[in-house]
């Protein structure tokens, strides 16, 4: 099977279990350890964690081979699918037996290596990830300023995801047709080529066009929410300009539609449409926003109030998303103007031109450019804003060494910090009163951006710089893809446990899924297969104790698991139940900025009455994981790290001591003896609000 180490395969469950009745008093101890993040391989344990257990003084004995399980993989839609889990046996020092099993979920969460598959999933990020905070972070609040928030945030998604996506994919395409047309015109030998007038060829290229996008969201429908989306407003509004050209030829002058210029004046009006609905849904979400921390802020009973960094951050993300936006969708219009000539003073176009499309197209380029510089500029401030927070987590790392205890209260956030949500949204509202109020401003930018369109013999010279430095740009891509492939990861993960597919405007253009219809399908994947690994390995070898490790978005998985299943066989039998956690993400992202998660967890018996001891270990400039704080009191042990960043903790040593500890039913020890000593604090104390 292309396992590593020494592999003995198995189908049979049931003939892995050691025999029963034999007498002896010897304990059944069961390890169920759940990766994290990252492009983890089934037979992950065999590489990365065995031998670093073998390693210690008082390891268990382990046996030279593993054995291998296909599972029936019951969360996926295809039928007949199956995952590989890996065991393996030994003894502990007492005597007792033990089993060391993964659950891998990995390929169920990839990313992939390619440029291509990045691409897809920062697509999938870009629009599915402000979706996901404007759906969770409102959860149930009964708070005026919040909802309204909450709402705005829901429309300008939908504007984002709907109108804006599927006019511009429109209006590129017709732009493409046009500049071909415009050519081809300028080749005596190809005249003869168009037998149909420029309306009637826009019709048909516009309805052939909805047509390809509908069989392509049908294609990667519940598969590709975000292609989806895309096929599907780009089917709705090709549809709806058909119908427009087709009512206009009714109505006004048939030579009128013949001048191309027209076609993109009537794109760029109805997109800048929806562009300013957007920009005013955002400031009025600022605004409210504002609102909701005075009323906080007067607010004499603390105890209801809604944590400010979860709007803040759900607004900031909406606003980054429409930032990246604007700055793409506007140097491919620039682009498409430069290209396609529709210069006042000479172009063929624009000689009899009533409405003036020429001169609004003209207009219309230069506050494109300044949408570009002025986004930019917002942009430059962020990437200099987590330059400067990663430069200060770098000089904390140093004092973070000897002061343990304290050093995760000095470092900065890194995902969602409050400094960049600051910085984002002030830049923002600058550049809206920029474009909007102009008039306000002594000085007017925009008048400082004067670019002319240039003749068609300028393009090449536009055509080759701009080949340049798009294989400049396609390197830095690729860069800034290796620099960012944890955050992709992590990202992906948040999104895909926390994302609702939608389909409200077009479900019935779509086929029924044929799985169950569950709220959270990427998520209950991932449950499934933990599920399918407990009930046909952990009910068969009925363990006596259940230790489970886990990492990252495994404690997550773990989490959801143990709160939603209190009956389950091996659960009920087991005397005890141990949990380890390494760089949890559960206080310091999920806790911290869903409001499920604040709530959900109000003590051990909610999650399950045979959790016997629940330690938490992170290191201390992590910038995903960090203390666990669901539990009063002092349930949750929380043992902090030295720096070592959120991967390879299964080389720490203290990782291992731990593990060992908890096989062997020993309180985790809470630092090595060389090491200073780190005062606990209570998991029930508060954070300071911005620590790590």
């Amino acid at each position: 099977m292309g396992v590593p180490g020494d592999i003995a395969e198995s189908s049979d469950v049931e003939s892995k279990t050691y025999a029963e009745g034999s007498g002896s008093a010897e304990e059944r101890v069961g390890v169920i350890v759940i990766h994290g993040v990252g492009e983890t391989e089934a037979g992950w344990i065999n590489e990365t964690l065995i031998p670093r257990l073998t390693q210690h003084p008082d390891s268990p004995a382990f046996d030279n081979h593993s054995e291998v399980y296909d599972l029936p993989d019951r969360g996926r839609n295809r039928p007949n699918l199956c995952f590989q889990a890996y065991l393996r046996r030994g003894r502990v020092r007492t005597g007792d037996h033990l089993a060391l099993i993964e659950m891998t979920w990995a390929d169920l969460s990839r990313v992939g290596t390619g440029t291509m598959a990045n691409a897809l999933v920062m697509l999938k990020l870009f629009y599915e990830a402000p979706q996901v905070l404007g759906e969770c972070f409102f959860d149930r609040t009964r708070n005026v300023f919040a909802t309204v928030i909450g709402q705005l945030i829901r429309l300008a998604n939908w504007i984002l995801r709907w109108p804006i996506t599927g006019l511009n994919i429109v209006a590129f395409v017709c732009a493409l047709i046009l500049l071909l047309r415009q050519k081809m015109l300028e080749t005596p030998d190809l005249q003869p080529l168009f037998l149909f007038e420029l309306p009637t060829v826009m019709t048909a290229l516009l309805l052939s066009l909805a047509v390809l996008s509908l069989l392509f969201a049908r294609w990667r429908v519940y598969r590709d929410i975000a292609l989806t989306d895309i096929g599907m407003s780009t089917m709705m509004f090709a549809a709806v300009s058909a119908g427009a050209i087709v009512v206009t030829q009714q109505f006004m002058p048939g030579d009128l539609l013949s001048n191309p210029a027209i076609y993109l004046m009537a794109a760029g009006v109805v997109i800048f449409g929806f562009w300013l609905i957007w920009n005013y849904a955002m400031l009025f979400a600022i605004l409210s926003l504002g609102a909701l921390a005075i009323q906080q802020w007067f607010e004499r009973d603390k105890t209801e109030r809604i944590p400010i960094i979860r709007p803040a951050a759900a607004v900031s993300l909406s606003v980054a998303q429409g930032v990246i936006y604007k700055i793409v969708i506007a140097l491919l219009w620039i682009f498409i103007f430069v290209t396609l000539d529709f210069n006042e003073r000479t172009a063929a176009a624009c000689l009899d031109d009533p409405l003036q499309a020429c001169s609004y197209l003209a207009e219309v380029q230069k506050n494109l450019v300044g949408i570009v510089v002025f986004n930019l500029i917002v942009v430059s401030a962020l990437a200099v804003t987590f330059f400067l927070i990663a430069i200060s987590r770098s000089f904390l790392r140093i004092p973070a060494r000897r002061t343990r205890r304290l050093a995760s209260f000095w470092m900065p956030r890194m995902i969602v910090s409050p400094v960049a949500i600051f910085v984002l949204l002030t830049g923002t509202l600058f550049n809206l009163i920029i474009f909007y109020w102009r008039e306000a401003i002594p000085v007017d930018f925009y008048q400082q951006v004067d670019v002319r369109l240039v003749p068609w013999q300028e393009v090449v010279k536009v055509m080759i710089g701009g080949g340049s430095a798009l294989t400049v740009a396609f390197y830095a891509f690729r860069a800034l893809q290796h620099a960012s492939r944890g955050i992709l990861h992590i990202g992906r993960d948040l999104v895909d446990h926390q994302f609702t597919p939608r389909f409200t405007f077009s479900r019935n253009l779509l086929p029924r899924p044929s799985h169950k219809d569950v709220a959270h399908p990427r998520r209950a994947r991932i449950e499934a297969r933990l599920d399918v690994l407990i009930r046909e390995i952990a009910d068969v070898e009925k363990f006596d104790r259940l230790v489970f490790v886990a990492h990252s978005q495994g404690s997550v998985i773990l989490h959801d698991y143990l709160s939603s299943k209190h009956d389950d066989a091996s659960i009920h039998r087991a005397r005890r139940i141990d949990v380890l956690t390494l760089g949890s993400p559960l206080s310091h992202l999920y806790g911290y900025y869903f409001a499920k998660y604040e709530t959900s967890s109000a003590g051990p018996d909610a999650l399950n009455a045979r959790l016997t001891s629940w330690t938490n270990m992170w290191r201390v400039d992590d910038p995903i994981g960090n203390r666990i704080d669901f539990f009063g009191g002092s349930v949750v042990r929380n043992i902090p790290l030295r720096p070592g960043g959120h991967v390879d903790y299964w080389k720490d040593p203290e990782v291992v001591r731990a593990i060992i500890d908890l096989i062997e039913e020993r309180p985790v020890a809470a630092s090595p003896p060389q090491s200073e000593n780190v005062r606990l604090e209570p998991a029930g104390a508060a954070m300071p609000a911005g620590s790590s």
